[in-house]
Formats: C-alpha cells, structure tokens, sequence
C-alpha cells in the first residue's frame, strides 16, 4: 500500500485505506469571464453549435430546451440531455453545466469526450468566450476497506457532543487554499445519506480556466481527487 496522512489533529504516516466506490458523480461549472451572449442576441448560432457539436450524443431538435427559470436573466437557461449516458448540459448567461449522475457505469473516455465537445460548441456560438474558472464537484459513495462508515469517521473527531441523544453518524469538511491550478478545494466525508452504512465524500475544487483548456480538465481532476483522497487517509481502489 501508499503511505499517506490517516484522520486526526496530529497525522502520522500510515497506509491509505482503498475506498470502494459504489456510486459516484459529477458536476461541472464552467464560469465564464464575460457574459455568454449568444443566449440571449444569437440563439440560433448557439443551437446550431450544439445541434452540430453534441449530435454523436444523441442530442437533437428535440432534446433542447429553453427553461425561465426563476424568471430572472440569470436563471433563464437552454439545457439538453445526452441519453447514452444520462448526462445534462445547460447553459446560463453566468456559467455552463455539465453533470454526470452516475460515474461508476459509464465510459469516462466517452464523457470526457462529451464534455469537450461541449466547450466546443460554446466557443463555436461565441468565438471569444474565455473560462474563468472550473468549479467541479466529485460525489462519491463507498466503504473504506475494513473498517465500518462510523467507526472511520470517528476518527476525526476528539469529542462527540452530548444532549442530542444517540449519535448516528459524524462529518467533516476541510477547506484548502491555493495550489495552482487549483484556486481552492475542500473535502466533505460524512454518513451517506442514499446507501446505508455507507461514507461519503465530496471533493469540490475550483480550477484556474486560463490554467486548464477543457481538453486537460479531466486530468486535473483526477489528480485533486486523488490528493482529496490522500488527504482524509483513502485511496481510489
């Protein structure tokens, strides 16, 4: 096994716990430097992108939609699903999503390549749209190997409190600063709340868009959950 930092206030070197993942997901926003007109003075060019860029996806006249959302200019929306593999795409004058509900099933080459395709076609709707930012959280339901969802999570804590009745579960948050291309990150491991006995974790991380060219987001990725992982004594089994 790796050595890494197990929980606690005073972390010694010991060996990470693989973390079996039973279900897991991801969402994407991508922040944009300036606002995506297009949605608003060129629907057609941005339908065109889409319908061009994400046809292979399954996505069609049909599939595209336009929502008020909560009526104001920043929650109106176009949004479209990808049937294959249930992922959601939707676009906001601010910021544009992609979500993924279930990682575990999927072919990750597949999605990544869906994403891409994605940015793609913003760029084509709008040649000088510039990402600010990527905000990406990583959900992930599982067991750490050999030891019960309580017992790993007690770890973190030197006092349960008192008065409440009986305790049924603990969680934790760590906020992270700074390391580039990462802005900033935190990791959440608490009781899953849709699989019994279960823990889950969030790694959320936000990415430096002039860093990171959508192409090499997945990479990034992959390597602040690994680090997330590390940092909370698991590893990705």
């Amino acid at each position: 096994m790796k050595n890494g930092l197990m929980p606690g206030n005073n972390p010694v070197t010991r060996p990470l716990r693989p973390f079996h993942v039973e279900k897991s997901d991801v969402t994407i926003h991508a922040n944009f430097q300036a606002p995506f007109w297009p949605l608003v003075h060129n629907m057609p060019s941005l339908y065109s992108a889409l319908l061009d860029g994400m046809r292979e996806f399954g996505v069609g006249s049909q599939a595209i939609r336009n929502d008020s959302g909560d009526g104001s200019l920043g929650g109106y929306n176009v949004n479209f699903g990808m049937l294959e593999f249930r992922a959601i795409g939707r676009i906001r004058l601010e910021t544009a999503e992609f979500q993924c509900p279930n990682l575990a099933k999927q072919d990750l080459d597949q999605i990544e390549r869906a994403f891409v395709r994605f940015a793609d076609a913003l760029v084509t709707a709008q040649s000088d749209v510039r990402f600010a930012s990527w905000d990406v959280s990583v959900n992930l339901h599982g067991q750490p190997e050999e030891i019960a969802a309580k017992d790993y999570l007690s770890g973190f804590l030197s006092k349960m409190p008192d008065g409440m009745g009986p305790c049924t579960g603990s969680g934790v948050v760590f906020y992270f600063g700074e390391r580039p291309p990462t802005i900033s990150s935190s990791v959440t491991a608490e009781i899953s709340a849709i699989l019994p006995d279960r823990v889950f974790v969030r790694v959320h991380s936000m990415f430096d868009g002039a860093a990171v060219p959508p192409n090499q987001l997945r990479r990034v990725v992959q390597d602040n959950l690994d680090v997330g992982l590390r940092s909370i004594g698991l590893s990705r089994d």
